[in-house]
């Protein structure tokens, strides 16, 4: 079974941040996607969210 995830685009980079669930929150989701991309949660836009 595959983890549920997102895929992100960063630059020309698409990342995939696994362990995402329903009930994960924007703000556990921007963390997770600084921790990938080092983005800060505050500079991050979440447009077109595709789900693995």
């Amino acid at each position: 079974m595959e983890t549920p995830g997102i895929i992100v685009k960063w630059g020309t980079e698409l990342r995939v941040i696994k362990d995402i669930y329903d009930d994960t929150t924007i703000a556990e989701l921007k963390a997770r996607i600084y921790e990938e991309t080092g983005v800060k949660p505050e500079r991050q836009k979440l447009l077109n969210l595709r789900t693995i």
